[in-house]
């Protein structure tokens, strides 16, 4: 699966397969040597401030990525993120792209969701505005991928947001709460 969801926004062809090679190697050396597939890998408890902080950051930097390219995220969740620690260094990779849906044509502030891979939406991961989805397809702001990076930090800690005033990942945190139209995805680190 995380092949495949990392194979969708490649190009086609012989990179396609060079690619598909480098990537298989890369996941089956990480999860002999670390195990570091989310739900056997530390995102299936909870993690300590720095880590959510250094998560929150690279996957902030990925979802930007997608919006530059056209797609956004539904929603997060821990299993779909790959872990990979490499001597004191830790990447978090967006590595199931199952619920990538491509930005609106005409205003790429906006998400279209045409076909959910998964519905109803789990409350505790997606942003509230989804929630209210009752026809297809669905144009939503790409905000709400914000939204649930902010509900999967704050799950990953297990702390409330008031109990992070005044650190870096409140703030961060605080952008992306809001109301969808004043969400804005800048962690400054």
């Amino acid at each position: 699966m995380v092949i495949e969801s990392i194979l969708a926004l490649a190009p086609g062809g012989e990179q396609r397969e060079m690619l598909k090679v480098c990537i298989t190697k890369v996941l089956n050396y990480y999860e002999k040597e670390n195990e570091a597939l989310l739900g056997s890998g530390p995102l299936g408890s909870v993690m300590d401030y720095p880590d959510v902080e250094c998560m929150c950051f690279q996957l902030s930097l990925q979802l930007e990525v997608l919006e530059a390219h056209g797609f956004s995220l539904i929603f997060l969740q821990p299993s779909d993120i790959l872990v990979i620690r490499y001597k004191e260094f830790t990447f978090y990779w967006l590595a199931n792209l199952s619920q990538i849906v491509p930005l609106h044509s005409k205003d790429p502030t906006q998400m279209v969701i045409v076909y959910p891979t998964i519905f109803p939406f789990p409350k505790e991961r997606c942003a509230p505005e989804l929630l209210q989805m009752n026809v297809l397809p669905f144009i939503t702001p790409c905000s709400a991928s914000y939204y649930s990076l902010a509900l999967l930090c704050l799950n990953m800690l297990n702390l409330s947001l008031a109990a992070l005033e005044g650190s870096k990942l409140f703030y961060f945190l605080e952008r992306v709460l809001r109301e969808p139209s004043e969400r804005w995805c800048l962690y400054l680190f």
